[in-house]
């Protein structure tokens, strides 16, 4: 048997919802993707409505500062 396996099927599942920041981003080519990711994690540069604004513009899926916001705090199901 091989424990890593066996462990990596049984690892628990990160609670909270699906994070539409996250889908949008799987979306996304690198460059762009680095970018933004770097724009969320910088909280004294740029508002969650600000980037809610590029999400919106970049894919066209009208995006609110509330999913941006959930993603900050890591309430969603993406890794950290």
């Amino acid at each position: 048997m091989d424990i890593d396996k066996l462990l990596s099927a049984n690892v628990k599942k990160k609670s909270g919802t699906k994070c539409m920041v996250g889908s949008a981003l799987a979306k996304l080519d690198s460059a762009t993707k680095a970018k933004l990711v770097a724009a969320i994690a910088d909280h004294d540069r740029f508002t969650a409505q600000g980037i809610a604004s590029v999400f919106t513009s970049l894919s066209g899926l009208e995006m609110s500062r509330s999913p941006v916001e959930r993603h900050r705090r890591g309430d969603c199901q993406c890794p950290k």
